[in-house]
């Protein structure tokens, strides 16, 4: 990727730990290699431990990992409704702790994203002020995700954990259209054009890029950004522009 111009780049979504599912893990060390090796500048960073087994365990494991790292890892932390009671100050003593960014597995935790725990769980981190991501993997959860949180005065980052992109391309439009809060990840966008195509029926500064790394072959993704006939400043909404204006990176 060397031949093309320096852009700040950001990760929206790497993992750290062990994959309980197979031999896959990363260590705070391994990522940032992998980023210095493709020109990636920030990654958003959260604890497969967080997403897989307890949530208390992998969130702390996650900031203890990341000391000395701050300047490359943004650490993320995992909050599921199964285990969410509203007025309990769950999310206030996240933000104490120095997170700035609540993720979300339903895909990953089976949970349907459009129950009212869920709701109530977004607004506790919108009155908070941190920003939301949210991690989908069809069309069910697309659609649920935005009709439960779509309007809301807060930033959802909708990231996607599987591929086929294109399947999704003109739902994401129509949603995009509807609620101004709704934010997309084009990492699975494997149609040459895709992203183009949001680019121009969105904005480049609606989209942005997770690997999700080490779960997925991170350069492949990367490479789908470059590879299209994006311009300039599209490029550079894309790859970690818009990411460092929710997140103030």
């Amino acid at each position: 990727m060397d031949e093309f111009p320096k852009i700040f780049t950001v990760d929206g979504g790497v993992f750290l730990g062990q994959d309980p599912k197979s031999s896959l893990s990363a260590c705070a060390e391994d990522i940032v290699k992998i980023m210095d090796n493709n020109n990636i500048d920030m990654a958003i960073a959260a604890s497969l431990r967080s997403v897989f087994g307890s949530q208390a365990e992998g969130n702390r494991e996650i900031l203890d990992s990341l000391k000395g790292f701050r300047q490359r890892l943004m650490p993320m932390a995992a909050l599921s409704p199964l285990s969410f009671v509203a007025g309990k100050g769950t999310v206030k003593s996240l933000a104490k702790e120095g997170f700035k960014i609540i993720g979300a597995f339903p895909f990953y935790q089976s949970w349907p994203a459009g129950i009212r725990v869920f709701r109530k769980m977004a607004e506790e981190i919108s009155e908070a002020g941190l920003a939301l991501q949210v991690a989908v993997g069809n069309w069910e959860g697309l659609t649920a995700v935005a009709c439960c949180l779509g309007g809301m005065d807060m930033p959802v980052l909708i990231r996607w954990v599987r591929g086929g992109g294109y399947l999704y391309l003109t739902e994401e439009i129509a949603l995009a259209h509807e609620y101004g809060n709704l934010y997309f990840d084009v990492g699975n966008m494997t149609t040459v054009g895709g992203i183009a195509k949001l680019c121009s029926e969105i904005g480049a500064d609606r989209l942005y890029i997770s690997s999700n790394m080490p779960l997925v072959y991170e350069r492949s993704v990367y490479y789908r950004v470059y590879a299209e006939e994006l311009s300039f400043e599209e490029r550079k909404k894309v790859c970690g522009v818009t990411l460092s204006k929710i997140l103030n990176l």
